[in-house]
């Protein structure tokens, strides 16, 4: 991690090649070939300069959240498509809006040729950042080796994904940050919504099954660098069921050695109606609250008990370097049927590649994990 200041130099220096390069070529046709202007190479210096300051360089900046300039110089071409699509619409946008301030309300529209060269701009970028960002990144994977090594006795999945022996606290970029928070207030909020009124069903058929009870249950929880947070959950057990577990000393050891959960036809805890609501994972509906209120995020480590952080042993700090998800990693890669120490590798695997991106490809596939109950208990 030394060398993250010099990598992120060098992917600005590419970067900046790649759309000084791009603009040069839009510009030399422009200039020499279709001759709109007079076509001189001081022309030609004068459209890469004012690029510079408010093509290149705002695009750059735009690149950002998209996780241009983070830990690893690879890039996916969808990732690529995104940012540059964005950056153009965005500046075009400003572009606009400074056109009518101006009272130059026909110059808003580009012409067909203008349309073609803007095109032509958006596939020479395409094309040249994502080139660029590939062979940086076989090269990084290539020496990558001399500057990280896998953790020491790690099972196949560890050595497989490459987890760094680093364990210290995991620092993400702020643009992935922001984007990570929008993506949950605005996912939070839009799913409650949705399934307000299943909800307000399962709501009633717990107090129906028991009408002595909560309908929600709280629990302590660890948050984000340690903190303890109360997490929400839809109760699929009866009361008292901490007192009832602890009552039993071998059903509690078994618990214990089970990593804190006992199989379901074992579990004298959980209602039938509980049963139904963990098995179809309807049970942390009520997490989005906790994702939309900060304490949680939609997509994070799984959210463990306190005293089930002894497990992470010496990767507790980079545990706790992000928020606990309502789904993950783990969750889509089997879930319960994934045990300690693999889980710890699967964790440490997000934790580490982290991204906006690595989000979303998480949640498209909670969909079928959920829909087809993969892992669920």
């Amino acid at each position: 991690m030394k060398h993250l200041p010099l990598r992120k130099l060098l992917f600005l220096l590419t970067d900046l090649l790649v759309l000084n390069a791009s603009i040069a070529a839009v510009a030399s046709i422009k200039l020499f070939v279709l001759q709109f202007e007079s076509g001189t190479l001081s022309d030609l210096a004068t459209v890469i300069i004012y690029s510079n300051i408010y093509i290149t360089i705002p695009l750059m900046l735009i690149f950002i959240p998209f996780g241009f300039y983070d830990r690893n110089p690879g890039v996916s071409l969808v990732q690529v498509m995104l940012a540059v699509t964005t950056g153009i619409i965005i500046l075009k946008i400003i572009d606009v809006v400074a056109t009518i301030a101006t009272g130059n309300v026909a110059e808003i529209f580009p012409s067909p040729t203008g349309l073609k060269l803007t095109v032509l701009y958006w596939l020479l970028l395409v094309i040249g950042l994502f080139t660029v960002r590939s062979f940086l990144d076989f090269i990084h994977r290539s020496v990558r080796h001399e500057e990280e090594s896998t953790i020491d006795g790690a099972g196949a999945l560890d050595k497989s994904y490459g987890i760094s022996t680093n364990l210290s606290l995991v620092y993400h970029s702020s643009g992935y940050l922001f984007l990570k928070r929008i993506l949950d207030i605005i996912g939070s909020s839009i799913a409650i919504l949705l399934f307000l009124p299943s909800i307000a069903v399962i709501s009633l058929a717990i107090k129906l099954a028991d009408r002595k009870g909560p309908v929600f249950f709280r629990q302590y929880r660890l948050g984000k660098n340690g903190q303890v947070f109360r997490i929400f959950k839809f109760r699929t057990m009866v009361m008292d069921a901490e007192k009832i577990l602890r009552s039993n000393r071998a059903l509690y050891e078994e618990y214990i050695q089970n990593n804190f959960k006992l199989p379901p036809e074992k579990d004298p805890r959980i209602t039938w109606i509980g049963a139904f609501l963990r098995k179809t994972s309807l049970d942390e509906l009520p997490q989005l609250f906790n994702a939309f209120s900060g304490d949680m995020s939609l997509v994070g480590p799984r959210p463990i008990v306190v005293d089930e952080i002894v497990k992470y042993d010496k990767y507790t700090k980079k545990f706790l370097s992000v928020k606990p998800g309502i789904t993950g990693w783990w969750q889509v890669a089997g879930r319960s049927n994934i045990e300690y120490p693999d889980r710890i590798y699967l964790e440490m695997f997000y934790v580490e590649r982290a991204s906006f991106f690595f989000d979303l490809k998480i949640l498209i596939e909670t969909v079928p994990t959920v829909l087809f109950g993969r892992g669920a208990h």
